[in-house]
């Protein structure tokens, strides 16, 4: 139909909210770079998440996975916004199958995509909670900078990973004992100490209240500086802003 009848259908369809729109939101979410196509993938994916259609999650995976290899669909006055509601929706119906690619989402340079992407993608993360996302949702804070806020990176993948709960725990536990090797490389690489990565565990293990690691907090306590560790903005920023406004 004319696209003012398909949109008109896909506004009636995110009135409903029911799973059974899936087949029509489905051919809605490609884009082919037209102002309409652009209108009504965000009506689809509103669709979607209101009627939380699990069904639409292969549809929303492979245009998702097609963005983040060539974002020119995704680019101009509100770029990135594609991308992070077809993130935001793999959240919301909880798509465990595409975890691999919202890790791949985490591990763009904020060169590549929009930090609000990254943000959602942990999000995302923690709604599906997936142990296998653990390395990454570690590792963003150290790759990619955001503006100290409370949803800010460093604080999305806390929440993520307090979500995905005990099987965090060791990597978590790596890193507070300066044993990660993804979050070393990128924290040496991004000229963050030591000192800074081992606070963000610990931040991370107190918002988890996970007893394993009490006899870790406590001798680590002591030694850290007199900052809470679980402060609401976490050095991590500070310190790779810093490094970006000296380059």
């Amino acid at each position: 139909g004319a696209p003012e009848q398909r949109e008109q259908m896909l506004k009636l369809l995110v009135d409903v909210g029911h799973p059974s729109g899936a087949p029509i939101w489905n051919k809605a979410i490609p884009l082919d770079g037209s102002a309409e196509a652009r209108k009504e993938t965000l009506l689809a994916l509103e669709g979607i998440r209101k009627a939380k259609a699990s069904a639409c999650a292969e549809a929303i995976s492979t245009e998702l996975e097609s963005l983040v290899k060539s974002p020119k669909n995704d680019t101009g006055k509100e770029a990135g916004r594609i991308r992070l509601d077809l993130v935001e929706t793999l959240g919301v119906i909880q798509a465990k199958s595409a975890v691999p690619l919202l890790i791949k989402v985490m591990e763009q340079t904020k060169e590549n995509q929009p930090v609000a992407v990254h943000r959602a993608a942990a999000k995302a993360l923690g709604e599906i909670g997936d142990p296998a996302a653990v390395d990454a949702l570690l590792t963003v804070t150290f790759r990619v900078p955001d503006s100290p806020s409370t949803s800010d990176i460093s604080n999305r993948s806390k929440l993520a990973l307090v979500s995905i709960g005990d099987a965090a725990v060791p990597g978590v536990m790596s890193m507070l004992r300066g044993q990660h090797e993804g979050v070393n490389e990128l924290a040496a690489k991004n000229g963050v100490d030591m000192m800074v990565v081992k606070q963000s565990a610990a931040g991370i293990l107190a918002a988890m209240g996970t007893q394993a690691a009490t006899q870790d907090l406590v001798a680590f306590m002591p030694k850290a500086d007199c900052e809470d560790p679980d402060a609401e903005t976490d050095p991590a920023h500070g310190s790779l802003r810093t490094r970006e406004a000296d380059a």
